[in-house]
């Protein structure tokens, strides 16, 4: 019998079987609300006729988040070491409960997760924000996968006060918000993780005059990938910086139940250029960032919360990771199929510095996603992390120029590491479509995505962090002529015949959302085909043919996500086309 995610042993004994369909449950201890709310939620009675499954709780139980079950004369016995145990225990028989139409056997289960984070991380600061309604149903599908940590990556998305003007396009989350999600999820026994890059990646703020005092190069400075900018992104690494950011967190971190706290500090990329250049000439830019870093976790400390901390750039200089702080905890990412996380993790795992390993679902820049790319870059990190002894995973899903795709591209990626995280034996492509098609509801949702995801792997190029079609769709005719120079036109053919034919899955799908979300990026991806086809013809494409696309891309957006960000958004969309 197919589970949702396997144990790490279970034996059915059809011998002796069960009606189905009542769970009459008793707790053998103090149950808290939110474990009786989520027992409700799955169909256990507390009373009545219907097999009887008594709860326990073993504060020796050996494994944190694990749990046993077994079956006696006329009960089933659930035993775990905490209520996060009890609720997967529960799941598990509600599982099978249901995959019975009548009956159900004897059951006798030994589970746990093999690695005990299994975070993900959502980006809300490139243009689109989601709406409450369904931030939430999101956390139901990450709950029902036994997802225990969220994140909202922010870097200027929550509405701090007295600094309207750098969040006011962007409908922010403000502490009513947060403190909404944050019960949400507590209930669901997940942690809401508080996100607020720290260092760089602060353009949103240090855009406008009244901040660029705490740039490092307050007048812009040439980005390795976009070019000259008039404006920098990276805070100058002094004690001005630090005044600013524990004036985010002071506001911030009250909304959040968590202790912990992603702080950042990624792709710090004009560091030495400005203000720090002298500092760095009698010293080293790598260690003016770690001293920087330090000093975040001092002030993270101060206010009781341990810090994560994106690790790409200590790893620049390896011999410098025994310095980071040993009560923090490295994020280790890496979004291509060929990252080097042995080596990266083992640097970390000598180097006794706790960390997570962070691949990417391979959704952004793309439309509809990489699904082979993703598929392997999950496994391998979560390979690593076992093989390495890492606290557990994040996956990221990035948003990138315009956030363009649908979070609905992202469940393969989704069900993949939350499957592996919890029992990587669970490696096949039936295990993961199981998962898709169980949390959208959608029995051919798993094979559309997919065949959606394989277009990148019709064509020769293979760009980083981004699809073929997607450097079509957004570019210049300059830039695309340069593209096509290794894009034959029979490859945009294929992906053609490839759209007309997950065209014909998709009219099948009986959600509306669904069907609309997927038709919006087959058309999206249909456009950039005859973008390529008419540049590489000598024709010039049409703008007119994008019309009626943006405006259902508008429609579409506004059903999910706030406002602020959209007219950013189509506007990256137009801007070529």
């Amino acid at each position: 019998m197919p589970v949702l995610l396997k144990p790490q042993s279970l034996s059915l004994d059809y011998s002796k079987v069960f009606p189905a369909p009542n769970l009459r449950l008793v707790f053998d201890f103090k149950a808290s609300a939110r474990l009786k709310s989520r027992a409700v939620e799955l169909g256990y009675q507390e009373s009545g006729e219907g097999t009887l499954i008594v709860s326990t709780i073993d504060p020796t139980y050996s494994h944190e988040q694990g749990y046993s079950i077994k079956t006696e004369t006329d009960k089933l016995i659930l035993t775990a070491k905490n209520e996060v145990g009890t609720f997967y225990g529960l799941s598990l028989i509600n599982w099978i409960q249901n995959s019975h139409k009548e009956n159900f056997p004897a059951i006798f289960v030994k589970d746990w997760p093999e690695l005990d984070t299994r975070g993900y991380m959502l980006d809300i600061s490139r243009c689109k924000v989601p709406k409450i309604e369904a931030l939430l149903e999101l956390i139901d599908k990450l709950s029902s996968l036994r997802y225990n940590q969220l994140q909202l990556y922010t870097e200027h998305t929550f509405a701090y006060k007295g600094h309207q003007q750098v969040w006011q396009d962007s409908s922010p989350y403000d502490a009513h918000d947060i403190q909404t999600i944050d019960t949400y999820c507590k209930e669901r026994f997940i942690e809401l993780v508080p996100n607020q890059n720290s260092f760089g990646h602060l353009e949103r703020w240090l855009r406008y005059d009244e901040y660029k005092y705490l740039a490092e190069c307050p007048n812009g400075y040439e980005h390795p990938l976009k070019g000259k900018l008039d404006h920098g992104g990276t805070l100058k690494p002094n004690q001005d910086s630090l005044n600013f950011v524990e004036s985010l967190y002071g506001e911030l971190l009250p909304n959040f139940s968590s202790s912990q706290i992603n702080i950042g500090c990624d792709e710090t990329w004009e560091l030495g250029l400005g203000w720090s250049s002298g500092i760095i000439a009698e010293s080293s830019k790598r260690k003016v960032y770690l001293d920087f870093l330090l000093s975040l976790n001092d002030l993270a400390k101060g206010k009781g919360f341990t810090i994560q901390y994106w690790g790409d750039i200590i790893l620049e200089s390896p011999e410098l990771v025994p310095s980071l702080p040993k009560d923090g905890i490295g994020l280790v990412w890496g979004y291509e199929c060929d990252h080097p996380f042995d080596e990266q993790c083992n640097t970390f795992n000598q180097s006794g510095i706790p960390y997570l390993v962070c691949p990417g679902t391979s959704t952004w820049n793309t439309i509809g996603g990489r699904y082979e790319n993703a598929k392997l870059n999950v496994e391998d990190a979560i390979a690593q992390a076992i093989k390495h002894d890492s606290k557990g995973f994040l996956l990221t899903d990035w948003g990138d120029d315009g956030h363009h795709h649908p979070t609905s591209v992202s469940l393969p990626a989704i069900a993949r590491a939350a499957a592996l995280s919890w029992n990587s034996s669970m490696a096949s492509e039936a295990a993961t479509q199981q998962i898709v098609a169980h949390i959208s509801s959608e029995p051919k949702m798993a094979e559309i995505l997919s065949q959606l995801g394989k277009l990148p792997d019709l064509f020769e190029l293979k760009p980083h962090n981004a699809s073929p079609l997607n450097l079509i769709l957004f570019g210049s005719i300059e830039k695309c002529q340069k593209i096509l120079q290794e894009i034959p036109k029979d490859e945009f053919s294929k992906a053609q015949q490839e759209i007309d034919s997950i065209r014909c899955i998709s009219a099948k799908l009986s959600s509306p959302l669904y069907q609309q979300q997927i038709d919006l990026c087959l058309d999206l991806l249909d456009f950039a085909c005859k973008k390529g086809i008419s540049l590489i013809q000598g024709d010039t494409p049409r703008k007119i043919s994008l019309t009626t696309i943006v405006s259902r891309f508008r429609d579409l957006w506004l059903s999910q996500n706030r406002p602020g960000g959209l007219q950013e958004s189509v506007e990256k969309l137009t801007a070529n086309n």
